[in-house]
């Protein structure tokens, strides 16, 4: 569908419009053509290696993005089904169902990486036209592409199953059918379906994507009405609407049946887990909340820095008349709390170029004459469309990743602002982007194809504020002997807090020390030294779960199928899932056998599923839950406890209240 819509997109289904593209990519000039080349081998090429090559194992991806679709898989259906994350269940669901699709015609997961992927190439070319439509020429489109490819979250994320680059994909084919829409001479039905259907998957895909789409519906919307009169644009709200309803309403039905609420369980539910909405509203509120959001992009790898932004962060919230982590405007948690810090990975990245830039366009912007009212309208958009996200929505460490659209959107902006100087070395800014992201294609901590992370450690003789030394490394108990790590680390405690930073010459001695005893050993393996089932745990709180999983395997009789599963702390299973897939075959199924008592009346529930074996990671809860009289044996492996019944059975354990330790 992507790549329907990217064809649509392009507009180009003359014969006479792609031999002119393919005539106008011969005559570029010599040093862009080998940029482009460049871009091609070094930039694409490695992304779409990891995309197939390296197993899904991003965090997200394990809890939820793919653990729906093995349910979806087993019940032949998409309807909700018991889990002890019923973010599986709420969440938008329709880059699933295009993953859903490529797991199910391939019958593995080497390509569903892939989703991703062509979304991102789906949005620098929609990012592009949007530039066309603004009159940039190719040189200018070039840095358009360039800047939204650049952007780490983008890059990091189009290697993994996660939704943010198809959302801001939809979000951008929305403002290029919407702009298209607005500078035709005449009402256009094509031009507006599109328009309306790109919004309706990017909200399916993401709600944010219709945060974003606020202010400029409004702008289409004016636009429409002085250009198409009030009747015509009744019929594209009408258009617009109608689309929505129909996508959402199957959706809509499902999270009402069990939630008794379209979006996600009441607060006073017992399988209610998070509330995202902000609770509070105002002019302060909203400065707050931009403040902190505008925190995730501004971390460097430089710790006084940071502490000095977020100080600053801080102060303001404070003069505003609000704790940083107040939680009417935050979501927080014990490990995620304000911190303005430097991310390097999949999930929590920040976008610090792309916003330096956009603050420079802004203020150039201010000061350019004879920009076109469509650009000035734009940008006003772009903003109040980033103030609105960030009004309605609690603040959380993850969202950087959720504002990718306004972020792509903005490198249009840039490059426009750009683009009215004729002497600016656009050439010399293409091939800068380009090396700012090698790190992020190459050295991504869940697919390294070098060890970055390491060698940028060593380089820098990076030492850890707090020792998480695995109690199975060989080299435990070396660490609390060293009489330099006892200087700095105090091992009374958990963890090992840093007393203080030594200085240069003695953080090395330190550096050299930790890295004798292997503490750095994991940030040493790449994707070409780590087996598939290991790469599907590199993002998982237990990496070596791989390990326990194969010894759950080892004994289970050869003709076991189905497992149960009585999880407390543990959300994520599609890596199991996967294991005991490529271990025993297409038709195996795992399911909850222990779940709220909220989930016993839908109809996948009803359905018989008949078990011998349970794997768990909580004692307690088999004690509490399974009659002694009914377990055959308990086998202790690693992480996980495996369980085998008496007899086979379709047995299912409930709950009414909340369990203690459970998430």
């Amino acid at each position: 569908m992507a790549f329907g819509f990217t064809v649509r997109l392009a507009n180009r289904s003359d014969k006479k419009e792609w031999l002119e593209l393919f005539r106008q990519f011969t005559l570029l000039k010599k040093n862009y053509f080998w940029f482009l080349i460049l871009f091609l081998t070094l930039g694409l090429a490695p992304l779409l290696f990891l995309a197939i090559y390296n197993a899904p194992n991003n965090l997200d991806s394990m809890n939820y993005h793919l653990a729906r679709i093995t349910q979806w898989i087993q019940n032949q259906n998409v309807g909700h089904y018991a889990t002890n994350h019923p973010q599986q269940l709420y969440h938008n669901v329709f880059a699933e169902y295009l993953l859903a699709n490529v797991l199910l015609l391939t019958g593995n997961d080497y390509l569903v990486d892939c989703v991703q992927f062509s979304m991102m190439i789906a949005a620098l070319i929609a990012g592009t036209l949007i530039a066309r439509q603004f009159g940039l020429n190719y040189k200018n489109q070039l840095i358009a592409m360039m800047l939204m490819f650049s952007l780490p979250i983008s890059l990091l994320e189009s290697t993994t199953t996660q939704n943010d680059l198809t959302a801001g994909f939809y979000f951008l084919a929305f403002l290029f059918f919407g702009i298209k829409f607005i500078q035709n001479q005449e009402f256009i039905w094509r031009d507006a379906l599109f328009m309306a259907l790109a919004l309706g998957l990017g909200g399916f895909t993401k709600y944010p994507v219709f945060f974003f789409a606020l202010p400029f519906c409004f702008w289409f919307g004016i636009v429409c009405l002085s250009k198409y009169g009030i009747l015509q644009s009744l019929r594209l709200l009408g258009l617009g609407m109608g689309l929505i309803v129909l996508i959402f309403t199957p959706f809509f039905i499902r999270n009402y049946t069990l939630f008794e609420s379209v979006l996600s369980p009441e607060m006073s539910s017992l399988i209610h887990t998070e509330n995202i909405e902000a609770s509070q509203h105002g002019i302060k509120e909203s400065l707050a909340n931009v403040s902190k959001n505008l925190g995730l992009h501004l971390g460097l790898p430089s710790g006084s820095y940071n502490t000095a932004v977020e100080s600053a962060i801080v102060k303001f919230n404070h003069f505003l008349g609000f704790d940083i982590n107040d939680e009417r405007l935050s979501l927080v948690g014990k490990n995620a709390l304000f911190k303005v810090q430097f991310f390097f990975n999949e999930d929590t990245s920040g976008n610090f170029l792309m916003l330096f830039l956009l603050i420079i366009a802004l203020f150039l912007l201010i000061f350019q004459r004879k920009n076109s009212l469509e650009l000035k309208l734009y940008t006003i958009s772009i903003i109040i469309a980033y103030i609105v996200y960030c009004s309605l929505v609690k603040w959380q460490m993850f969202s950087s990743r959720t504002q990718l659209g306004v972020f792509l959107a903005s490198a249009v902006l840039v490059a426009c602002v750009f683009s009215r100087y004729s002497r600016f070395p656009r050439l010399l800014l293409l091939y800068f982007l380009l090396l700012v992201s090698i790190p992020y294609i190459y050295g991504n901590p869940m697919k390294p194809v070098f060890p970055v992370n390491y060698l940028a450690k060593k380089v820098i003789h990076y030492i850890p504020s707090a020792l998480a030394v695995a109690k199975d490394d060989p080299n435990a108990s070396h660490y609390p002997e060293s009489a330099l790590l006892r200087k700095y680390y105090d091992f009374s405690k958990p963890f090992a807090p840093l007393k203080f930073t030594p200085d240069k010459k003695e953080k090395v001695l330190v550096f050299n020390t930790l890295d004798t005893f292997g503490y750095y050993r994991k940030m040493e393996e790449d994707v070409f030294n780590t087996s598939r089932f290991q790469q599907y745990f590199m993002h998982d709180p237990n990496q070596d779960g791989y390990k326990d999983f194969e010894l759950v395997l080892q004994h289970l009789p050869a003709d076991t199928k189905h497992l149960g599963m009585i999880f407390a702390k543990r959300v994520g299973f599609y890596h199991l899932w996967s294991m005991f897939k490529t271990n025993r075959g297409n038709d195996i199924a795992m399911k909850h056998v222990l779940y709220a008592i909220n989930y016993e009346k839908l109809p996948n529930v009803e359905k018989p599923f008949i078990y011998q074996y349970i794997i768990s990671d909580n004692e307690k809860l088999i004690k509490d839950f399974i009659n002694p009289a009914d377990i055959a044996s308990i086998q202790r492996c690693g992480e996980f406890l495996l369980i085998k019944m008496k007899q086979s059975s379709d047995k299912r354990y409930t709950y009414d209240r909340p369990i203690e330790g459970k998430y």
